[in-house]
């Protein structure tokens, strides 16, 4: 299994690291893909360019800025600037859809899973990652607040959060599975990851990642010398978080959902 965790410390910060090393793996875990392969809110492509073959994945996000440096990756048949409400792909194109940390981002998220499942094949597959209906609360602002006693700022933190990183859908597996119906999907198997202890870390490395915010707006660099952020005890230290296992209560759910086949 590929150092997920290890490639995201060299290049930006332990927040990422842990969540996104979790993501690759699960991914990995849901291999192989049926192509064409949709990489549904691709970014910059550095998560994908650790998952697939050069030019397996046809990547789509609504920024031009970032798809310029996907498309630097190799990773990418074909990229596409465009909305995941309004996919510029002709219906059951797609074999798979990847949206890794993409959906909670869409404020008209019914809409973009009928684009999914328009574009997908029968039988098509839509992986999906996502914070859910525990993220908040679960972070480590919230946990000290409610140890103090200051349960009504541990829900603004955690609302504070969500809204700071643009989460406009947080929601439960029953409430995924129901939107994932509505639109013609089947939720084949999902789980929660992420438990508590995993959630405080990510919150506080969210804070002790300063410096490197730091050299992002002087540099315009995450890290500027790669080799010395992999010191192995500040790896070690974060690296044990980076565990997609599931678990009855975590912070993120994974979803692997199908296309129905018509019944003639």
């Amino acid at each position: 299994m590929s150092d997920y965790f290890g490639a995201y410390l060299a290049q930006g910060t332990a927040f990422a690291a842990m969540l996104r090393g979790a993501e690759c793996t699960l991914l990995e875990r849901a291999a192989p893909f049926t192509p064409p392969v949709l990489d549904l809110g691709c970014g910059d492509g550095f998560f994908s360019s650790l998952l697939g073959r050069p030019g397996s994945f046809l990547g789509l996000d609504p920024d031009f800025t970032v798809l310029r440096r996907a498309g630097q990756t190799g990773i990418y048949s074909s990229l596409a600037c465009a909305s995941a409400t309004a996919l510029p792909f002709a219906s059951s194109s797609f074999g798979t859809v990847i949206a890794n940390s993409v959906l909670e981002h869409i404020p008209d998220l019914d809409t973009a899973l009928r684009e999914i499942q328009r574009v997908l094949k029968p039988g098509g597959r839509l992986l999906i990652t996502a914070p859910n209906h525990r993220f908040a609360a679960l972070l480590a602002g919230a946990h000290h607040c409610r140890r103090a006693g200051l349960n009504r700022l541990a829900g603004l933190y955690g609302r504070w959060f969500n809204w700071h990183s643009s989460h406009f859908h947080t929601d439960d597996a029953a409430t995924w599975t129901a939107r994932l119906r509505a639109a013609g999907l089947v939720v084949g198997n999902w789980h929660y990851y992420f438990p508590a202890p995993a959630m405080r870390a990510f919150d506080r490395a969210h804070y002790l990642s300063l410096p490197r915010l730091l050299s992002r707006k002087l540099t315009g660099s995450w890290v500027v010398a790669p080799r010395l952020s992999l010191n192995p005890l500040y790896a070690r230290f974060w690296r044990r978080w980076a565990d997609p296992s599931p678990v009855d209560d975590g912070g993120c759910v994974f979803l692997d959902a199908r296309k129905e086949i018509a019944v003639v």
